[in-house]
């Protein structure tokens, strides 16, 4: 619910360059959907998983301090929160790192002249984590063992990202078969394990630059960037100990949202009029989702 709060008070900073007036709605419905969908029902009803609502808690709000923090020189306890906030995230999981290169892309889109700043306070905040876990408490960074994906050689991993992804899209838009964990590996070029979800997943990102492009949406294109940094976290280029895993699209996700934020604020501005069957069909859709989340709770 916290998260759902910091994507709905993220989403009015992003979309306030719009001057929108249905800016309060779409963000309303973004988070909603966030909230409720099945994608993430395992980060938040399975203990063992709250590392990944943690982690995207204490990313989103130093993502949002960040945001309010909008001038070309930011206040030192704004850096020191925004520092501190990244720091704890990192502790909960290490994929928290994910936040890192988003507020990269979030800068040169967005603040290029606070860039240095940011940059100085998120490469103090990772060596200060590095030297805690490294030096400190000398936590090494270990080789995860026995799982089929983890023990393939890199070429066979690469081979099985095209699938991971159409796996993770198909969990995201049409949650039917849900599992805690998908272990698999791709080690050979076919035409269903690596041409099929190679093209359907390429013709669907290829829409989404294609509507960027159309409508020079800089939050549509911070969207795309957070999902695919997102994604290659946990798309096994570095092994992990599952090939897929629920939980893990958590924070991705929120990429996603953000997309579909953008084209939702799109269709409002030049359609006003469909504001009506717009809520309606968003409104059909959370009931849907929050739906098959209760059945998978069970």
């Amino acid at each position: 619910l916290a998260n759902g709060i910091l994507l709905f008070k993220i989403l009015q900073v992003l979309l306030r360059d719009f001057k929108n007036k249905f800016t309060l709605l779409t963000s309303l419905f973004i988070s909603l959907i966030f909230v409720v969908h099945p994608a993430i029902t395992e980060a938040v009803s399975y203990i063992a998983a709250l590392s990944e609502v943690m982690y995207t808690f204490f990313n989103l709000s130093a993502f949002y301090l960040l945001l309010k923090s909008d001038s070309a020189r930011p206040k030192f306890k704004n850096l020191l929160l925004v520092s501190l906030f990244l720091f704890v995230g990192l502790l909960f999981k290490e994929s928290a790192i994910i936040i890192f290169p988003i507020i990269v892309v979030y800068l040169f889109l967005y603040q290029r002249s606070a860039l240095k700043y940011w940059l100085a306070t998120s490469g103090v905040t990772l060596a200060f984590y590095f030297f805690v876990r490294l030096v400190l408490v000398q936590t090494p960074i270990r080789h995860p063992q026995f799982a089929p994906i983890s023990e393939a050689p890199l070429l066979s991993r690469l081979l099985t990202i095209p699938q991971e992804l159409f796996s993770s899209f198909r969990i995201i838009f049409f949650p039917d078969r849900l599992a805690i964990s998908q272990h698999f590996v791709v080690t050979s070029v076919t035409l269903f394990e690596f041409f099929f979800p190679l093209v359907l997943s390429l013709l669907f990102l290829g829409l989404i630059f294609f509507l960027i492009w159309k409508l020079k949406s800089k939050l549509m294109l911070l969207g795309l960037s957070w999902f695919i940094l997102g994604f290659l976290f946990i798309s096994n280029v570095f092994p992990l100990d599952m090939t897929i895993a629920e939980r893990w699209l958590y924070f991705p996700i929120l990429g996603l949202m953000l997309i579909l934020a953008g084209v939702i604020d799109w269709v409002l501005r030049i359609k006003p009029r469909f504001v009506i069957p717009l809520s309606v069909v968003l409104i059909l859709e959370i009931l849907g989702l929050g739906t098959r989340t209760m059945v998978r709770n069970t």
